[in-house]
């Protein structure tokens, strides 16, 4: 666990859902390809854990002090290691 002041992006979708997110932290769109949040644009698709997706509507980049979770995983293989929130 690391809590330092970095650039953070702050997603937000066309369903009103807020994402908070380092801009190294890799997620799914719409296309099947891990993007990481500093390259997400307005349009791009996010894939919702029962499969749905949903746009992003707005993109904030700002400086803050945050808490990361460096997770290792078993595989570098990027494929298997996805993790689905909500």
């Amino acid at each position: 666990i690391v809590e330092a002041e970095q650039d953070v992006r702050l997603v937000t979708t066309a369903a009103g859902g807020i994402l908070e997110l380092t801009l190294n932290h890799p997620l799914l769109v719409g296309t099947g390809v891990l993007k990481s949040a500093r390259n997400l644009e307005v349009g791009d698709e996010l894939v919702r854990a029962d499969g749905s997706r949903d746009a992003i509507a707005s993109i904030e980049t700002v400086r803050k002090s945050v808490r990361t979770y460096n997770v290792v995983t078993r595989s570098a293989d990027p494929r298997t290691n996805v993790i689905v929130v909500e």
